[in-house]
């Protein structure tokens, strides 16, 4: 299964979707208030949290039919 970063903000309740970390960074950098290492180290068991973003990990369910 393929894995997805949900984003949260808390401020304006807007949620987003992303594959790659990277790129979730590279989209929205200082508004998340943390580095892309720390992200890379964090091992989202739990969502990460701050003042102002949740990230949560979780995967992507496909309907076998689009596999083909």
């Amino acid at each position: 299964m393929q894995k997805v970063y949900h984003l949260e903000f808390k401020e304006t309740g807007f949620h987003f979707h992303y594959g790659d970390l990277a790129i979730m960074f590279s989209t929205w950098g200082n508004s998340l208030k943390i580095s892309i290492d720390t992200l890379y180290r964090w091992d989202f068991e739990k969502p990460y949290e701050n003042t102002s973003i949740i990230i949560r990990k979780s995967e992507l369910v496909k309907s076998k039919r689009s596999l083909k």
